[in-house]
């Protein structure tokens, strides 16, 4: 378990690096180096999504796990990669942009699963639903 852990984390790790060079990029010049920051992040949306919709692979993403009195930080949401599929479980406040922030595939998103009807835990579900239809997801989302 801890091997997965370690390969998630320098996964993470390697798509916020990618994110941030993008942002370094795009404030140095802005119209010829806005669309080698376009490509780059294009580049490592695809890295990334490669690498957690493998079908022999089960990854798992703690997207955010604030608690309902923590208004800055992203709420309860877990991503779950298993078989070629994106479960999320649950998806508090903020659950969205940091699913975004991560590179995540969040057009592929396949269902959402909700433990339980506190906010820190379905606030976003509006937003994951209509960001994934605007991001490319052509299929229904289970609920």
């Amino acid at each position: 378990m801890r091997e997965g852990l370690r390969f998630d984390r320098t996964r993470l790790a390697r798509a916020a690096a990618g994110l941030a060079a993008v942002e370094l990029l795009a404030a140095c010049s802005p119209a010829v180096t806005l669309e080698r920051s376009i490509v780059r992040q294009n580049e490592v949306r695809a890295e990334v999504r490669a690498d957690l919709l493998d079908e022999d692979e089960i990854n798992v993403v703690l997207v955010g796990t604030a608690g309902p009195m923590s208004p800055s930080l992203a709420q309860n949401a877990t991503a779950v990669f298993v078989g070629g599929r994106f479960f999320l479980f649950d998806a508090g406040d903020y659950a969205q942009k940091r699913m975004e922030q991560f590179n995540l595939p969040v057009a592929e998103i396949d269902a959402v699963f909700l433990t339980h009807f506190h906010n820190d835990h379905i606030a976003d579900v509006g937003e994951v639903m209509q960001r994934s239809y605007l991001l490319g997801r052509g299929t229904e989302l289970y609920i």
